[in-house]
């Protein structure tokens, strides 16, 4: 029951998150109108995803687990799959390749898309200040994205959760291998810090922030129509 009472908390706190940020957005444009004379909005059309790997017969949990955790042997693989399902292994081997063999379509997140689109055309940030704004917390691919990519972008807030449809752009350089290898490396030490912590588990965070707590100084405010 106090799951279900935090998530009422969080969505009303939502409602009343949108009425802060556009008194903070009126209080810059009136503070600082300079940064909204001459300024432009474009969206970005989505780009071209890069695919999942293909399944083939050696797709398997035990396999993947095997290429995560290159330093456990078999009877350690087996002790993880134990830990984490809490039931037969095979089960959960079974529901990891009926998830595994649905049908994917990847996406590609705007922090992702954004981060691609300065990298791919050499565009600059104003007075380089290269953090990208957006409406939510990152996920925590996207995260360790933005903590590897060469550009040195400011890190974000990060919810934490994984989003298994998660992909970069079709629109990759040398510099995507090097970030999805680093990224690569720094999973697979999660992932066996957790396991040997026996706490694999975590529970989920919602994706979006609560404006309950959100205060704004007073100020005077005028009337937008």
């Amino acid at each position: 029951m106090r799951r279900e009472w935090s998530f009422l908390r969080h969505y009303i706190g939502r409602l009343g998150s949108w009425s802060a940020a556009s008194k903070v957005l009126v209080r810059v444009a009136q503070n600082h109108p300079e940064i909204f004379s001459h300024c432009r909005v474009e969206a970005l059309r989505s780009p071209s995803r890069s695919m999942p790997p293909i399944k083939d017969a050696e797709t398997s949990l035990q396999s993947v687990l095997q290429w995560m955790l290159p330093l456990f042997n078999s009877a350690h693989i087996e002790e993880v799959l134990q830990s984490i399902s809490g039931t037969e292994a095979q089960d959960l081997a079974t529901l990891f390749y009926k998830r595994y063999r649905r049908s994917i379509q990847p996406s590609v997140h705007a922090e992702v898309l954004m981060m691609e689109h300065f990298q791919h055309r050499g565009l600059q940030f104003m007075d380089d200040d290269r953090y990208i704004g957006c409406s939510k917390p990152s996920c925590y691919f996207c995260s360790l994205y933005m903590k590897c990519h060469p550009k040195a972008f400011v890190t974000r807030p990060c919810h934490g959760n994984v989003w298994i449809r998660w992909c970069t752009t079709h629109e990759q350089g040398p510099h995507t291998v090097r970030i999805l290898k680093n990224m690569t490396m720094q999973i697979q030490q999660e992932i066996q810090s957790r396991i040997l912590s026996h706490d694999p588990r975590r529970t989920q965070n919602p994706d979006s922030t609560t404006g309950i707590s959100t205060s704004i100084p007073s100020a005077p405010f005028r009337r937008v129509l």
